[in-house]
């Protein structure tokens, strides 16, 4: 992968990492405990059902000391979604760094988000309160860096399908469309597991796998580098 892309992925990250910063009073190793407890419990129980009473009592802290890194309870919800995109892009980045063909950053792409199961459940069930509480509440950094999250994915298998396709190992007319339909199944087979019981992540992650290969007109004989397919 090339230097620049590496340093895109970086930038992001940090870009993240600010956001947060921004979000919170005090920088330090306490906060990032109160937001990987603040981001259980969200995921967990939603937004309205979460008190900083019920984290400051799972983190077996007084509830003052939440208050000494953040303001009120709704900035310490926007500054967990954030915690957690930061864990989610930089993971994301380190399957960029690690591939070079195109068809192993895809296989390796869709095994991470299956890797990631509990996590990306619970960032979803995240996500969907986000979106339902109203933008107008909502720091206006915190939408845009949500929004350039999927941009970065789609960006990511574009450039993939896109070098693929200039190798002749896939056949595509519209890398951009093929990467937007990856990135709303990966969404949708989250949904769907969230919604149905009887849905499998990795098994409808195994299915869209072959579907993609079929519409990039690819035979997929190559053996996987790093580990097994999804």
């Amino acid at each position: 992968m090339s230097t620049t892309t590496v340093e895109n992925v970086s930038n992001q990250t940090a870009t993240v990492r600010k956001a947060k910063a921004r979000l919170r009073r005090t920088s330090g190793i306490r906060s990032d405990a109160i937001l990987e407890t603040a981001l259980s419990l969200f995921a967990e129980e939603g937004y309205r059902e979460v008190t900083i009473q019920k984290i400051a009592k799972r983190l077996g802290i007084r509830h003052s000391l939440i208050y000494y890194y953040f303001e009120k309870k709704e900035q310490l919800f926007h500054s967990a979604l954030l915690h957690a995109l930061e864990k989610l892009m930089a993971e994301y980045g380190e399957v960029k760094k690690r591939h070079q063909h195109p068809v192993d950053l895809i296989n390796d792409w869709l095994r991470i988000n299956v890797n990631l199961e509990p996590f990306l459940r619970g960032l979803i069930n995240i996500m969907i309160d986000h979106a339902s509480h109203g933008h107008k509440r909502t720091p206006r950094f915190v939408d845009d860096i949500v929004r350039d999250f999927y941009a970065f994915e789609q960006s990511t298998l574009r450039n993939s399908i896109r070098q693929g396709v200039k190798a002749g190992i896939f056949k595509c007319q519209s890398p951009d469309e093929m990467a937007a339909f990856i990135s709303r199944n990966i969404d949708g087979i989250y949904y769907g597991a969230i919604v149905r019981r009887d849905v499998s992540v990795g098994a409808s992650m195994q299915k869209l796998r072959k579907i993609i290969w079929q519409l990039l007109s690819y035979e997929d004989t190559r053996r996987p580098r790093g580990g097994k397919h999804v």
